[in-house]
């Protein structure tokens, strides 16, 4: 059964043309008159949903076949439109044409497939790279889970010679540093805004920005201290300054208990000493460099993590003929060279899929 456009249909139109094209997008059959305004809206495009009934009488002499086709008109003509409108037009039987178009078509048709085995190769082609970096990026979560581990478990060491007192001391000193990242950020932000203000021109509209300024800044929750924070050195707090001193000190601290246990003086003691002063200081440099190591291992993941989900979300955009493969590349991946060259070899391939698709739909 035909179905009746839609537009008009929305209109109330009382007498409803037949539909000629549906909407790939919002699945609406408009008529021929409707194609025009349809397909003007923004990401609409259009399929013929089905091809018109034909019949062999023509269709303004009602009783009379068609007999020939006018190239120049290219329509099919009976005897009486001959006379009336093609007289003198090259004409030719529908026998002749057809071969003509037909020859046409299997070329038409052999092209097509070409390009589609050459859009499948390289689709292919894209998820295999996209499996690879998945399973780079596997590897890489596994590599930090072991590296966790390590790090809990030199933690758990450290923890046994640490001093009483010493937590405050870190907590002290990560709240200053916590103060000057947020004094940083605030001064970034507002260097940035300064910048933008003192480029403008017009004079209202400079004192328009700059007061805005000034009451965002009043408004602004956290206010940088007017001098910066004194970052004082981690050390062991300790009556006696000397080094030695404090070497002994720490080689006597019993966790959970603040006395101290009474120095021995034998020369096997003092040489155990000084073995477990050694170890203490070889664990502390390997924990600061896991930490290291688990700080610089994060950051990779979280923007590996960030590229792998910027290219599953353009992955399959390559199938929309309409859509821009321009790609945002993702902050700070320049300091990891294997991932930016994945991601730009990755961009590269998308966007040679997608000048093949927009290649074929121009044939």
């Amino acid at each position: 059964m035909d179905e009746i456009c839609c537009e008009c249909y929305q209109q109330l139109v009382l007498s409803p043309i037949l539909t000629f094209k549906t909407c790939l997008k919002c699945h609406k059959s408009v008529c021929i008159v409707c194609d025009t305004k349809h397909e003007s809206k923004k990401d609409h495009s259009f399929g013929i949903y089905h091809f018109p009934h034909l019949s062999n009488f023509c269709l303004k002499h009602k009783r009379e076949l068609l007999q020939k086709y006018c190239v120049k008109c290219r329509t099919a003509v009976c005897s009486s439109c001959y006379r009336q409108w093609h007289e003198g037009h090259k004409t030719m039987s529908f026998y002749d044409v057809a071969n003509d178009s037909k020859r046409n078509l299997k070329k038409e048709k052999d092209s097509i497939h070409q390009e589609l085995k050459k859009v499948i190769k390289e689709t292919e082609k894209g998820q295999e790279i996209y499996n690879d970096f998945a399973l780079k990026l596997k590897y890489i979560y596994t590599d930090v889970e072991r590296i966790v581990f390590d790090i809990r478990q030199k933690q758990a060491e450290i923890l046994n010679y640490a001093s009483y007192g010493i937590h405050g001391d870190i907590d002290s000193f990560l709240n200053e540093m916590l103060s000057l990242t947020v004094r940083q950020r605030v001064g970034y932000e507002r260097y940035r805004i300064l910048t933008k203000i003192d480029k403008e021109k017009d004079s209202y509209k400079y004192l328009s920005l700059y007061h805005y300024y000034q009451s965002w800044l009043q408004q602004c929750v956290v206010i940088p201290k007017a001098d910066l924070p004194q970052l004082q050195a981690l050390n062991v707090k300790h009556n006696k300054p000397p080094v030695e001193e404090v070497r002994k000190l720490l080689l006597n601290i019993e966790i959970g208990n603040k006395s101290k246990q009474k120095a021995k003086t034998s020369d096997n003691n003092e040489e155990e000493r000084t073995k477990k002063l050694s170890a203490l200081n070889e664990k502390d440099k390997i924990i600061a460099d896991h930490r290291k190591e688990l700080q610089k291992r994060g950051d990779e993941m979280r923007c590996m993590r960030k590229a792998m989900q910027f290219m599953n979300a353009n992955l399959m955009r390559s199938n929309i003929s309409n859509a821009s493969m321009k790609m945002k590349m993702i902050e700070s991946i320049s300091d990891y060279p294997q991932v930016l060259e994945t991601i730009q070899e990755f961009q590269r391939n998308m966007e040679d899929i997608k000048h093949t698709i927009n290649k074929k739909d121009m044939l």
